[in-house]
């Protein structure tokens, strides 16, 4: 994992480092999030549920990674969209860290928040049919 500290740190985004390594980005996210910031677990989470939030200010960031809020591609981003409504996401003073959990987050297929829903949504309808069935069968 330090090999990709390194290379997030000198400017490589955390999409083009989980496309290299061939992990989802959400999951590489996460990992970057619990070794760069001071936050112990359960805030972890709390922070790749709301990065604008709980990654707002460069203190919660160790000092050796501070250097990579300053990488070369820090001010070269796109507008970030919500995959949910297509929205643009109003992102004021966020640190690089922050839009790259953001965009990790809502471009993975597997693990990230769209993802979740529908496998939520997907299991809904399994427990409706199941119930369903099950009421057929006492008639």
């Amino acid at each position: 994992m330090s090999h990709i500290l390194l290379e997030y740190c000198e400017g490589s985004s955390i999409l083009s480092l989980a496309k290299k390594y061939n992990f989802p980005p959400s999951l590489l996210a996460r990992g970057i999030v619990e070794n760069m910031t001071i936050f112990e677990k359960k805030e972890v989470t709390k922070a790749m549920k709301d990065p604008f939030v709980k990654l707002s200010s460069i203190e919660l960031i160790f000092e050796p990674f501070r250097v990579s809020e300053d990488a070369p591609q820090a001010d070269n981003y796109e507008p970030l969209v919500d995959p949910f409504s297509g929205a643009l996401l109003e992102c004021p003073k966020a640190s690089r860290l922050a839009r790259e959990i953001v965009e990790a987050t809502n471009s993975d297929p597997l693990y990230g928040p769209r993802a979740e829903k529908e496998r939520n949504y997907i299991g809904i309808e399994y427990e409706i049919l199941l119930e369903r069935s099950l009421r057929s069968m006492s008639k």
